[in-house]
């Protein structure tokens, strides 16, 4: 019996190939987009979609779309792949959103958020108003790989550390403050452009 691979629940043979595939000059199989619809049990403007929006290379043939095995098969795992990755950050965001939770309810006067790291501006990282104060906001992924802290990324920093220190400022009590207005802003280096807290 010949090994099949499962696609959204439905058996998909080893060969991709209905039986009235059609050949190409080349001896390769040639699919339809209603055939590859078949597949996938889904609708064939889905497929001239997939194929509109580069998600899968097809062959025009006169005024006929054709799919190649390899085509297909090369989509599916680009599929598979994204389905994976989205899977891995849905579960690296609830993991989070349950830190958070935890955190807040245990140190509420640390100001508990997610924030996105500085560096790669992506992925978030759990940080109190300390770490965010002072601009310590790197994911674990940067960290690991040493990644540099660049313009953009001393950019982010600056801007994170002035955001927090108003915020601290405008939730200190009136009478405790040191000026009337917010104190904090960005400044840019004449010479270099580095931007510092001000």
């Amino acid at each position: 019996m010949g090994h099949t691979e499962v696609v959204r629940g439905k058996p998909l043979p080893n060969s991709l190939a209905q039986p009235s595939a059609e050949e190409s000059p080349l001896g390769t199989r040639l699919l339809t987009t209603r055939q590859v619809a078949e597949i996938f049990g889904t609708a064939e403007k889905t497929i001239r979609d997939w194929i509109q929006g580069g998600e899968l290379m097809a062959i025009k043939y006169g005024k006929q779309l054709y799919i190649t095995e390899a085509a297909l098969r090369g989509s599916l795992q680009l599929k598979d792949e994204q389905a994976r990755n989205e899977m891995h950050a849905r579960r690296q965001h609830a993991m989070l959103s349950s830190s958070l939770a935890r955190a807040r309810q245990r140190e509420p006067e640390l100001v508990w958020e997610l924030t996105e790291c500085i560096v790669c501006d992506k992925i978030q990282v759990l940080t109190s108003r300390y770490s965010r104060d002072d601009g310590r906001v790197v994911c674990d992924e940067c960290n690991a790989s040493n990644a540099h802290v660049g313009r953009e990324s001393a950019e982010r920093r600056a801007h994170l550390r002035v955001r927090e220190r108003n915020r601290t400022f405008e939730q200190t009590p009136e009478q405790q403050r040191r000026s009337r207005v917010a104190p904090w802003t960005v400044y840019h280096c004449g010479i270099g452009r580095v931007p510092a807290t001000l």
